[in-house]
């Protein structure tokens, strides 16, 4: 056996395993994203991915990804958000922030760093949003821990 094969041997693992450890980098990121925004952690995902590719991890990904978004339809919210994107047609929730610490005038001077470049990143137009804290945003009857006041727009 040449070396070349020695370490082509090395690099292989079983497919049930790549499998597996793809389902659970993707529930950690779930997890760490709350559900939202998931397509940039995804795309980040598969892009590493790419690397063992040709061990028959394509149509894995698929089905990783595809369950991912599943579990990102189901949003709950984040028990540390003080600031939350409310669409003000809906008043459902898109986006939340967790801001502990900030000064609430630096977040008023520059809520296009803190908030709009976000939303446009989901590519949401922030002239349909309004930005609410905590404190308002159940001042309007909208509970942020109930999975039925939050929307993917």
């Amino acid at each position: 056996m040449t070396h070349q094969e020695k370490t082509e041997n090395n690099m292989k693992i079983s497919e049930s395993k790549l499998v597996n450890l793809i389902k659970e980098c993707y529930q950690e990121v779930v997890q760490e994203i709350g559900g939202y925004g998931i397509s940039d952690h995804m795309n980040n995902g598969e892009e590493k991915l790419q690397e063992v590719d040709g061990y028959g991890v394509s149509s894995q990904i698929d089905s990783a990804q595809s369950d991912v978004m599943e579990m990102g339809m189901r949003k709950n919210n984040n028990a540390g958000y003080t600031h939350y994107a409310v669409n003000k047609s809906t008043n459902k929730i898109v986006n939340g922030w967790d801001y502990r610490g900030y000064d609430p005038a630096e977040l008023r001077q520059f809520k296009k760093d803190y908030f709009v470049a976000d939303l446009l990143d989901y590519e949401l137009d922030p002239k349909q949003y309004t930005i609410l804290t905590k404190k308002s945003l159940i001042q309007r009857g909208i509970n942020p821990d109930d999975n039925a006041n939050w929307s993917m727009s």
